[in-house]
């Protein structure tokens, strides 16, 4: 995966990107690492941003803590 990532991480366009990226890569590793699907994970999580309250919820979406909505 790091291989064929170079190249792609060129392309991020600056450096605020960049971050963006980081932070994209590390949150999908951590729901990889726990198990989740990480297509599943991330529109959950997307899908729920927009309704938060407080950073306790914030907290909960976390991949070691998300739990999916039945």
């Amino acid at each position: 995966m790091i291989a064929i990532g170079r190249k792609n991480w060129l392309f991020y366009g600056n450096e605020r990107g960049g971050r963006t990226g980081a932070v994209l890569h590390s949150i999908l590793a951590s729901a990889k690492r726990n198990g989740l699907n990480k297509f599943i994970y991330l529109c959950d999580v997307l899908n729920r941003l927009a309704d938060l309250n407080s950073e306790a919820e914030l907290y909960n979406l976390l991949p070691d803590k998300w739990k999916p909505l039945t």
